[in-house]
């Protein structure tokens, strides 16, 4: 179950996660596992190494966001934005990723063990690129 977290609190978190990532000797990690920033606007958010694991993101704005080695496992997000976002390395596993827009998103070495993945848009390509597929042009 999600709990609530309102918006001051979210920013409390995004500022010692900042200081955190220049000085691990200073502020402290992100952990907003299991809260509900359904709708939250997090564009240009650097939250990466952010604990995200069942989280509630469904429609957030994410456009731009860095999240390279976030973990999102569990996560719903359903119907967010994710155009220009940095996943790289970030565990995505059991994430809902319905309907979201991927366009231009980094995904490279992501763990993407049973993501849902119906209805978001991607370019068909992109998608083999990051599963390593065979090109089937080829």
């Amino acid at each position: 179950m999600s709990e609530e977290f309102n918006d001051l609190d979210l920013a409390t978190v995004i500022r010692e996660h900042k200081k955190w990532l220049e000085d691990v000797s200073t502020g402290r990690r992100a952990d907003l596992a299991r809260r509900d920033l359904m709708g939250a606007n997090l564009r240009n958010v650097d939250l990466r190494d952010a604990d995200l694991h069942n989280a509630d993101l469904d429609r957030a704005d994410l456009q731009n966001c860095d999240l390279r080695g976030a973990n999102l496992s569990d996560a719903s997000l359903v119907g967010a934005n994710l155009i220009g976002a940095r996943l790289s390395n970030s565990d995505l596993s059991h994430a809902d990723l319905r309907n979201t827009n991927l366009t231009d998103v980094e995904l490279e070495n992501a763990e993407l063990w049973r993501c849902n993945f119906r209805g978001c848009v991607i370019t068909p390509r992109r998608l083999h690129e990051i599963l390593n597929c065979r090109d089937p042009d080829v």
